[in-house]
């Protein structure tokens, strides 16, 4: 595990430096100022959001991975790393998910679900310092329980999760009717959706009250 200093001599990169070439000079110089947010950044643009509803792709760039082997172990203060780790979660809960639903060796497949869940938990650790991102992280841990399994338990604790009328609850509110709906329950995912105003752009829960619409 490496532990970066509190404060350093920030790097600047010319934009026609790729990120694959960035990484290495970031981590040798351990420039505090650009490395979270570099880290961060190029995540955010694969596609990787704070939140995980468990509809997303994995990204197929090979750096993905590369990227986050490398630097996952580093240990900063921050809310740009912390944030930059929730999206490193994000792709070890992804990782459960996909494992989770394949018909392969028990044996393996229990010792792949336990190492990337403690990864996901791991990461999800570093934002407990900050509470607008705990909550995020907490919900996404919620949606790797129930890719678990643990339906019901998961769809109880997101419910305890929607403290309020912003943005992170209704997300919350829209993560716990996906479950529901996939759990076969129509009218407690409808009942669920109703926590978010029409007022609330979202994409995921306009498709999803049409889908259960058509389903009535």
């Amino acid at each position: 595990m490496r532990v970066f200093p509190t404060n350093g001599p920030a790097l600047s990169y010319g934009p026609g430096l790729d990120a694959p070439l960035r990484l290495p000079a970031l981590m040798e110089h351990e420039s505090v100022a650009t490395f979270p947010s570099f880290v961060d950044e190029y995540l955010a643009g694969t596609g990787l959001g704070l939140h995980l509803f468990g509809d997303e792709l994995m990204s197929r760039r090979p750096f993905v991975w590369e990227l986050i082997k490398r630097t996952e172990g580093v240990e900063m203060a921050g809310e740009i790393w912390a944030r930059a780790s929730l999206r490193m979660a994000n792709v070890h809960i992804l990782l459960v998910r996909t494992v989770s639903r394949l018909a392969v060796d028990e044996i393996w497949q229990t010792a792949f679900l336990k190492s990337h869940t403690g990864s996901a938990l791991s990461l999800c650790a570093r934002s407990k310092g900050f509470p607008r991102l705990n909550r995020v992280a907490q919900s996404n841990l919620q949606m790797m329980n129930a890719f678990l399994g643990n339906v019901e338990e998961a769809v109880d604790e997101l419910g305890k999760m929607e403290v309020g009328e912003d943005g992170d609850s209704y997300r919350i509110a829209i993560k716990r009717a996906v479950l529901l709906a996939q759990a076969g329950k129509t009218d407690l995912a409808k009942e669920a959706l109703q926590r978010v105003p029409a007022s609330f752009d979202d994409m995921r829960a306009r498709r999803l009250r049409a889908r259960l619409e058509g389903s009535a």
